[in-house]
């Protein structure tokens, strides 16, 4: 690896194959790594998921048998984003990277 700035894509999807609920999930993410000094990096990331319907009504919606026995009221979700998130980070070495 270089001593430069980098910036890096992350790409994933899954099904579900045991048909637990049948649906999809696809994720991207960003990260970016900057040196500040030879041996103290910053990196900063964030990364967004997408949920199909079925996944969505699986983990977060209310049917009538859990509404009954729940009492909340009935939910059907929706395919949308299932979350985002992000952090930052400082990276210092002992001696710096050759």
């Amino acid at each position: 690896g270089g001593s430069g700035p980098s910036l890096d894509l992350i790409v994933d999807a899954a099904h579900d194959l045991a048909v637990a609920h049948g649906g999809w999930v696809a994720g991207a993410g960003l990260n970016a790594t900057v040196p500040l000094h030879r041996a103290i990096f910053l990196s900063l990331d964030g990364r967004a998921t997408w949920a199909s319907a079925d996944y969505q009504q699986s983990y977060f919606g209310v049917d009538a048998d859990n509404a009954l026995r729940s009492g909340l009221p009935l939910f059907e979700a929706d395919a949308g984003l299932k979350d985002v998130g992000g952090g930052v980070g400082l990276t210092a070495f002992a001696s710096p990277r050759v």
